[in-house]
């Protein structure tokens, strides 16, 4: 699948780099440089870079492709986070047809099943010279990764100079990781759902014993819902006192749970800041003050629940991260796998015993799983999230009669046939990852829209692959929103409580298995 990366501008200044290793660079500033790329539309032009130097220009009259494609050494930037970046400026650039097209300063990565693209954001029309950065992680089964430069399908000048690519660093012992002696995780022992934004001592008696669920998400999200308001969490004080406010409403309904023979993830699902997408993915910011708050949100929600590993079934580090703005400076934020192999390390010196629970930064994703570095602590469960195709699980999400596309399952989807052994492949990366590290796979959260035609085979596929792996599983959601939900059906704008449906009678086939 394609993924376009739109990246904020920063300042010059923040442009040095200090101990990676660099795959390229070229500042462009005299004719030497510049030489192996030159052709009748590529030139170097003495004079117009910044300050006075040379810089490579790139002109087209009219519409069309005109670029320079720099291949990386595939041995060194397999499973490494690479950083692009460089100073731009553009003459004369209409605003094209498509937000992607245009000046390029872009990172690409192929594997035999998808493309990834890491780019700069745009600008159009005439500016001054601008910084931009890109940054990308390539897949462990990478085919192709290269630069490119220049301008795609649109006319105008461009103007590059001091253009830099480099591999960021890695967790300083993550190449000592040794996998657990323990055998393979064999048997899937847990089997449950999402929880409500809000969740009350009936919901949790229902889910034990109308259900038969023995393992609840649950959900600290920051998200305005029946009898909970949404905080502003936009500093390190509010996001701890947001999480105060979640600790407390947990605290009421742990005897509850226990008494119900229930587990729970610790599910932290909002970034201590404002920057959720509408999905509740979690866009993680790279500033020291929100790393170190959520480090310190960790400490204190480990220290508060150490001692309840009867009930906690693990803490899950942050719900779906997303990096894909990251920008690599000498002793500045970290990139998620860096930071959740430091969050482990915090939580383990605090808490000796209960599970952590780390999710790839690709939203969770199983494609996550080929850039995701195990961290050198022990006790950890790695967490996939699995709703592919999202043309199908969410087909009619906030939709209208006129304007929802219909897709069934099994059926061609994007052009490709999507069925359980479709759903295999793309849960390969993970199987890959469970068998190499021998570390379990808890699949934290997977659904599809309850409209969707052929959903209960889609979910009767799913978990029946997650148990033949013997993967833990919470289905999303209970009695959250009513469009996951198997107790409504209908369609987007009009839905209605169901006491029986198709979704419902496959989640409890094997739900019933945790009472045998």
């Amino acid at each position: 699948m394609k993924k376009y990366i739109l990246l904020s501008i920063i300042l010059w200044a923040a442009a040095a780099v200090y101990g990676v290793e660099i795959l390229f660079e070229n500042d462009f500033s005299t004719l030497e440089k510049c030489a192996q790329y030159q052709n009748a539309s590529i030139k170097f032009i003495p004079g117009a870079g910044p300050d006075g130097k040379g810089a490579l220009r790139f002109h087209n009259d009219t519409i069309r492709h005109n670029d320079l494609k720099i291949p990386l050494d595939l041995n060194k930037v397999r499973g490494r986070g690479v950083q692009l970046q460089g100073k731009l400026r553009v003459e004369n650039f209409p605003v094209p047809s498509r937000h992607y097209l245009g000046p390029k300063l872009m990172l690409i990565a192929k594997t035999p099943s998808h493309i990834s693209y890491g780019e700069q954001p745009k600008k159009w029309g005439t500016t001054g010279w601008l910084f931009f950065h890109t940054f990308l992680r390539i897949p462990d089964d990478a085919t192709e990764a290269m630069i490119r430069l220049g301008i795609e399908w649109a006319k105008g000048t461009l103007y590059i100079s001091d253009v830099k690519c480099f591999m960021i660093p890695e967790a300083s012992d993550s190449s000592k990781f040794t996998p657990p002696e323990k055998t393979l995780q064999k048997a899937t022992s847990f089997r449950g759902m999402m929880t409500p934004f809000f969740s009350t001592e009936k919901d949790i008696r229902d889910f034990a014993e109308i259900y038969h669920g023995n393992l609840m998400r649950w959900q600290m999200v920051n998200k305005e819902a029946k009898n909970k308001k949404k905080w502003d969490i936009s500093t390190p004080e509010k996001f701890h006192a947001w999480l105060d406010s979640e600790i407390a409403q947990l605290d009421k309904m742990l005897p509850v749970l226990r008494k119900c023979g229930i587990k729970i993830v610790l599910d932290l699902h909002s970034w201590p800041s404002n920057t959720e997408d509408p999905l509740l993915r979690n866009q993680i910011t790279w500033d020291i003050p929100s790393q170190d708050a959520f480090i310190s949100g960790w400490e204190k929600l480990a220290k508060h629940y150490r001692g309840n590993s009867d009930v906690i079934y693990g803490y899950d580090l942050l719900n779906e991260p997303y990096e894909d703005n990251y920008f690599y400076r000498e002793n500045g934020g970290l990139d998620w796998n860096r930071l959740a192999d430091r969050a482990a390390k915090k939580v383990r010196e605090i808490d000796p015993v209960t599970p952590i629970i780390i999710e790839p930064a690709m939203w969770g994703t199983p494609e996550g799983f080929k850039v995701l570095k195990p961290v050198n602590v022990n006790n950890v469960i790695y967490s996939v999230h699995v709703y592919q195709p999202m043309q199908y699980t969410h087909q009619g999400f906030n939709s209208t009669p006129s304007n929802w596309s219909t897709f069934t399952y099994p059926g061609v989807i994007g052009n490709e046939m999507w069925n359980k052994e479709k759903i295999r492949a793309v849960l390969a990366p993970v199987r890959k990852f469970q068998q190499k590290y021998n570390v379990p796979i808890y699949v934290g959260e997977f659904s599809v829209i309850c409209w969707a035609p052929g959903a209960a085979q889609y979910l009767d596929d799913c978990i029946s692959i997650f148990e033949e792996y013997g993967w833990d599983w919470t289905y999303h959601a209970f009695r959250e929103w009513a469009g996951w939900s198997i107790e409504h059906d209908g369609v987007p704008w009009e839905l209605k409580k169901s006491d029986d449906n198709p979704r419902k009678q496959v989640l409890m086939k094997y739900l019933k298995r945790n009472s045998k």
